[in-house]
C-alpha cells in the first residue's frame, strides 16, 4: 500500500455509547465501531495543556513504540513529536502528564462502551501509547503481538484527542478482516517474515483500508484481528494527537504471557497490568536510554513504514 495514494475517506458511521444493540451489532460484522464524542473535550484539553507543558523538558525520556528504543522528544519545524509513546501511563516521573492521560483512557465511558461489545463487567488495560504526529504505522494485526488466550477477546481502542485532518495520516482499518482466519505468530515468529504475510494476506482478500478522520474526543475500537495501521503524514502542519490502549476481560487470560497481575484504578470496572511503581518503570527507561546511546542503534523492532521499501 503506498501512502500516496490514500483513498479520500468515506463518511463515518458512528453511534452513542448508549446504543448498545448498534454498537454490538455493527462491531461484530466490520471488526470495529466509533464511538461519538466518548471522552470529554476537558479532559483532553487537561492532558494537551501538560503535554506542551514538559514536551521541550531535557529530562524528558520516554520509550517509542514505533522504534521501541528510550528516546529524548524530537520535534520537527512545527513543535510536533515525531515518535509515539509506548505505555506513557508510566511516566511516573511526570505524574501530571500520565495521569491525565489515565483519566482518558480508563474512563467509565470506556468501560462502559467495552461491556456493550463483549458483556464484561470489568476489564483490563494493557499496553497504551500516544501519538502527536502519525508515524504511518505499518498494516498489522494485533494478535500477533498481544491478544488473549483463547485469542479474540481483546479489544483495542484509539482516541482522538483533536479534528483529525487527512493530511495529518489518519489511522485506517480494513472492514471484515477479523472474519478470516488471522497469521498466527507460531507460523510467522520473525517480524519481518509476519510484515511481509500481511500484505500478502491483505491482497490474497482484497481488503481495502477504510481511512479515520474522527473528531475530537471520537473513540474507535477495534478486534484483535482487525488489521489496521497509518497513513504516513501529507502535511508537517498537521498533527495526529491520539491514544491508543488496549483492554481484555478481567480474569483472562493473555496469550504470549502465563502470569497476569494487575492493579485497580480510579474507576471501579478497570484495571490496569501491574509491573510495579510507575516510577521505577521511568527510571528503567533512563538506563535504556543510556544503553541504546552506547550502542548506536537504531530501531529494534520498526513500525514505521517510511523504514520500508515493500
Amino acid at each position: 500500500m503506498n501512502p500516496s495514494v490514500e483513498a479520500p475517506s468515506e463518511p463515518l458511521t458512528k453511534f452513542d455509547v448508549s446504543d448498545v444493540q448498534g454498537v454490538r451489532d455493527y462491531y461484530r460484522e466490520n471488526g470495529y465501531v466509533v464511538l461519538r464524542r466518548l471522552i470529554e473535550p476537558s479532559l483532553i484539553d487537561a492532558f494537551l495543556g501538560e503535554y506542551e507543558r514538559i514536551k521541550r523538558s531535557k529530562t524528558f525520556i520516554f520509550y517509542s513504540q514505533s522504534i521501541h528504543r528510550a528516546i529524548r522528544p524530537e520535534l520537527n519545524e512545527y513543535g510536533f513529536v515525531r515518535e509515539s509513546m509506548q505505555n506513557a501511563t508510566r511516566l511516573g516521573l511526570f505524574p501530571r502528564f500520565s495521569g491525565a492521560i489515565k483519566r482518558c483512557i480508563y474512563h467509565e465511558a470506556v468501560s462502559a462502551a467495552l461491556t456493550a461489545l463483549d458483556g464484561a463487567e470489568r476489564h483490563v488495560s494493557w499496553q497504551d501509547m500516544f501519538f502527536d504526529l502519525s508515524t504511518g504505522t505499518i498494516e498489522h494485526a494485533d494478535t500477533w503481538y498481544l491478544d488473549t488466550a483463547p485469542p479474540g477477546s481483546l479489544v483495542a481502542g484509539w482516541f482522538a484527542l483533536e479534528d483529525i485532518d487527512e493530511r495529518a495520516g489518519t489511522f485506517f482499518l480494513m472492514p471484515g478482516s477479523h472474519r478470516v482466519t488471522p497469521l498466527e505468530r507460531s507460523s510467522y515468529p520473525d517480524h519481518e517474515e509476519f510484515r511481509k504475510a500481511t500484505l500478502a494476506f491483505i491482497a490474497d482478500h482484497g481488503f481495502k483500508p477504510k481511512g479515520m478522520p474522527l473528531a475530537k474526543g471520537d473513540v474507535i475500537l477495534w478486534h484483535p484481528f482487525t488489521v489496521h495501521g497509518a497513513f504516513s503524514n501529507r502535511d508537517p502542519r498537521f498533527s495526529r494527537k491520539s491514544f491508543t490502549s488496549h483492554y481484555f476481560p478481567y480474569g483472562a487470560k493473555r496469550a504470549y504471557r502465563p502470569v497476569t497481575v494487575v492493579q485497580r484504578t480510579a474507576n471501579p470496572r478497570m484495571y490496569r497490568l501491574n509491573r510495579g511503581p510507575d516510577a521505577a518503570m521511568n527510571l528503567l527507561w533512563y538506563t535504556r536510554f543510556l544503553i541504546d546511546a552506547a550502542q548506536g542503534g537504531g530501531a529494534k523492532m520498526d513500525m514505521r513504514r517510511r523504514s520500508y521499501s515493500n
